[in-house]
């Protein structure tokens, strides 16, 4: 699916779009958010306004792709409760997730790519942790599991693949012998502070109990939520989220 990625900094705001092959620069715009800008209180009423209204015009121009922002500059300044806030209602307003990455994460891009987007192009991801049913789409885990490791990403959880009791309520991988369901589950969870994004895999729309626990967890941390398809559950489509990879 065609892709458009923001590249949204202190003052200069890059829209390219990408088809797997080609990457064009489709739009440039110049946003001053360091005016008016403060901690506690965001980015000036008139540059939120200007920013949702481009997002609003990408969104309408681009209807059949996949949106996806990345924020640096200013934005990494916002207080913490001010940043949920404003990624917040920038999602409830447009749909669109406001992805704010760290200095680490942007330095990972500019060593990949040259500069962030070709960095997001060549390697999105450096650590993922994968939720989602695997008692009932194990194969579609790894199977997608296989996919990012293939693009270098590193999978903090689930860490193997064979399983030692297929079908069963909390399914154990051979390699995880001896641990007990609250064990994996914490080391799951703690995989999830580790990581740059949660990936829900939930064909159809799936989720079950262990990723609807796993999702709340991730989205109190402030991490980056993808669902592999729309997800079926209300609250999940109300949650700051991108589905698609």
């Amino acid at each position: 699916m065609e892709k458009i990625l923001m590249d949204i900094g202190s003052s200069t705001i890059k829209v390219y779009k990408y088809s797997g092959e080609n990457l064009n620069l489709i739009l440039q715009r110049t946003i001053f958010f360091k005016d008016g800008f403060d901690p506690e209180g965001g980015i000036s009423e008139n540059n939120k306004k200007e920013l949702l209204e481009l997002l609003d015009a990408v969104k309408e121009e681009n209807k059949n792709s996949l949106i996806k922002t990345y924020a640096t500059g200013i934005f990494r300044n916002l207080a913490p409760k001010t940043k949920i806030n404003f990624i917040d209602e920038i999602f409830l307003r447009t749909g669109i997730y406001f992805n704010i990455i760290s200095h680490e994460l942007e330095n990972f891009y500019l060593e990949k790519g040259g500069d962030l987007i070709n960095g997001v192009i060549r390697q999105e991801f450096r650590y993922v942790t994968i939720s989602g049913s695997f008692r009932k789409h194990l194969d579609y885990i790894l199977k997608v599991k296989k996919e990012l490791e293939n693009k270098g990403v590193h999978i903090l959880s689930p860490r193997f693949e064979e399983p030692k009791n297929p079908g069963e309520e909390f399914v154990i991988f051979t390699g995880e012998e001896g641990l007990s369901p609250l064990e994996l589950e914490r080391y799951h969870l703690n995989s999830i502070e580790n990581s740059d994004a949660l990936i829900v895999c939930d064909p159809d729309g799936y989720v079950g109990a262990s990723a609807l626990l796993e999702i709340g967890y991730a989205h109190s941390l402030g991490k980056r939520i993808i669902f592999t398809e729309k997800p079926q559950e209300f609250i999940l489509n109300q949650l700051p989220h991108e589905v698609g990879l």
